[in-house]
C-alpha cells in the first residue's frame, strides 16, 4: 500500500520489490563520485544500526505503521503480544522453567523483534519518516549530475538496516 501510495522514499531500498543491494553500491558509488568530480565538499557516514530490530520503540512504530497505511487493530494485536511475550530457553533436554518476561512496574518489552516478519516493514517505515526529516532539514547532497546534468537530490542510501548518509553544503566554505 506504501508503495502504491508513494510513501516511501526513493533512498530506502530494502524491503522493497524491485530494489536489490547492488543497486545501493552502484548508486553510492556514482553519487560519491560528484563531489569528488566538482571539487565540492561532502560527508559520508556508513551506520549500520546493529539489532535495529529489538529496539524500535512501539510508540513510534505505531506512529509510522499508521502512517504507512495499516489499520490500528492488527498493528496493536502485534504490539501487544511483544509486550506480553514470556520466553522460555528450549533445548534438547527440553523447556527451561523459568522465564524471561517483563515484570509488573517496569517497563514492558520493546522492539519488533528479529524473527518478526513485520519487523523490517517496521523498519521501513520509520527510517521512511527520519529520511524526510532530515530532508526537510536541507541535510543531503543536492547538485547537477556532472556528465548527465540531471538533478541529484539524495539523503541516505538506505538497505534494511544498513545506510549511508551523505550530505554537503551550498558550498566549500559551509
Amino acid at each position: 500500500y506504501a508503495e502504491r501510495q508513494g510513501i516511501v522514499t526513493p533512498d530506502n531500498y530494502g524491503g522493497r520489490k524491485h530494489h536489490r543491494a547492488v543497486e545501493v553500491c552502484l548508486n553510492q558509488r556514482l553519487s560519491n563520485d560528484i563531489p569528488r568530480q566538482k571539487r565540492k565538499a561532502a560527508a559520508i557516514i556508513s551506520n549500520d544500526a546493529k539489532g535495529c530490530f529489538d529496539r524500535i520503540v512501539h510508540t513510534v512504530a505505531f506512529l509510522c505503521l499508521l502512517r504507512f497505511g495499516l489499520p490500528k487493530a492488527p498493528i496493536h494485536s502485534m504490539l501487544s503480544a511483544i509486550k506480553e511475550l514470556s520466553h522460555y530457553i528450549r533445548t534438547a533436554f527440553g523447556d527451561s522453567t523459568p522465564t524471561y518476561s517483563s515484570r509488573p512496574g517496569e517497563p514492558p518489552f520493546q522492539g519488533l523483534l528479529q524473527g518478526n516478519g513485520a519487523a523490517g516493514t517496521g523498519w521501513l517505515a520509520i527510517a521512511t519518516v527520519l529520511v524526510e526529516m532530515m530532508e526537510a532539514q536541507g541535510f543531503g547532497l543536492h547538485t547537477w549530475s556532472a556528465i548527465s546534468k540531471a538533478a541529484v537530490d539524495l539523503v541516505c542510501f538506505s538497505f534494511v538496516d544498513d545506510a549511508d548518509v551523505i550530505h554537503s553544503g551550498p558550498s566549500n566554505d559551509t
